[in-house]
């Protein structure tokens, strides 16, 4: 259900800004892929009867009771020893409206969802990210790394609603401890997938060899050709970098350079039936083989404070063929536009530019 322009659209951009903080900060959050090759990279010495498991919960946002997750965001708020009472009932009283009424109009009749959260509505991933992050700190974090009597779990980490772990131990005894955590009263239902081998998780194969973690980018059976044509009437810059930003994400993927050239060979395939010229995509992969693997991105909130004054003043418009001309036009005459805009005391001598994509149309 989208969350878009109804009656708590506001509200809940409101409440989300207050809870992303707290998701950030919980034992088991994951960012991104980056950030899941980042938690992985330091495993070593795996056993023989390790098993790889993956766990999706099933249809996280509809099961959340309302209570409970209530519960779940005041824990987390009280762990702010700066924020006043005051702000934070308000806080939960917000999320109690937004979860109160859900409305939304279906086959000619007003319907009201009694629990869990809309998915469209703007909060609803920190909402569920604490819920999950509250259950983990009661059910995970006391057994993790804990003999449980025939395994051990030693890694779990969690992309909203999927997990990733690492069992040491026989299959039989994780089978165990997925039906123990299967057994709550919060809703949550796991389905799994089990591996001593391989498992896929985001857009990752990950795999156990040698006692080791190694990596590869997982393209999906229904997977297609879907990248951008090179003839497409987007900032020439832009378009011509898209094949280098994929080859990139292969590479951070790929733990063996081995599988890094079979799976960029695809990727240059691929952008060579849309258009793109070959020797310029060859010369691209074999540049970027022999760069160092990309680090995973800050955290938003640090690169927020990083870059605070990087740019006091923006020139936002429409693309089209002519922006490149109006950049070297405002550019040239800036400081004669700083005294009209009375932006004297601007620090940074030339705006940014920000260009926004233009209305799409077919190319026949």
């Amino acid at each position: 259900m989208s969350g878009i322009d109804s009656i708590t659209s506001r509200v809940s951009e409101y409440i989300d800004i207050f809870l992303q903080q707290y998701v950030t900060k919980t034992p088991s959050y994951l960012r991104d892929t980056g950030h899941v090759l980042e938690a992985l990279k330091n495993i070593v010495n795996i056993p023989n009867d390790a098993h790889l498991v993956t766990l999706d919960v099933t249809s996280l946002y509809t099961i959340i009771p309302n209570d409970i997750g209530l519960k779940a965001v005041q824990f987390y708020l009280e762990q702010n020893e700066k924020m006043s009472e005051e702000r934070r009932m308000f806080i939960l009283d917000c999320i109690s409206f937004c979860l109160q009424h859900n409305y939304f109009w279906y086959d000619n009749c007003f319907f009201l969802q009694l629990s869990g959260v809309a998915m469209g509505a703007k909060f609803a991933p920190s909402f569920a990210n604490l819920f999950m992050a509250y259950w983990e700190h009661r059910n995970i974090a006391p057994i993790l790394l804990k003999d449980m009597g025939g395994g051990s779990l030693q890694f779990w980490r969690r992309y909203i609603d999927d997990c990733i772990g690492l069992w040491y131990g026989t299959e039989a005894s994780l089978r165990e401890f997925i039906t123990l955590i299967n057994s709550n009263s919060w809703n949550i239902r796991f389905t799994e997938e089990i591996s001593k081998d391989l498992i896929h998780f985001l857009d990752l194969e990950i795999k156990i060899e040698e006692g080791k973690i190694q990596t590869a980018t997982y393209f999906k059976p229904t997977d297609r050709n879907g990248y951008i044509e090179r003839r497409s009437c987007h900032y020439e810059p832009w378009i011509c970098n898209v094949p280098k930003g994929q080859l990139q994400r292969i590479k951070r993927n790929c733990s063996r350079l081995e599988d890094y050239m079979k799976q960029s060979e695809v990727i240059v395939e691929r952008f060579i039936e849309k258009g793109y010229q070959k020797d310029e995509l060859y010369r691209q992969r074999e540049e970027i083989k022999n760069q160092e693997v990309v680090k995973p991105k800050e955290d938003s909130e640090k690169v927020c404070k990083q870059n605070k004054n990087k740019y006091q003043f923006a020139f936002s418009t429409t693309y089209s063929t002519n922006c490149p001309q109006i950049k070297n036009i405002i550019t040239k005459n800036w400081n004669v536009l700083k005294t009209i805009l009375l932006l004297v005391n601007l620090s940074r001598p030339n705006p940014h530019s920000s260009l926004e994509e233009p209305p799409q149309s077919e190319i026949s």
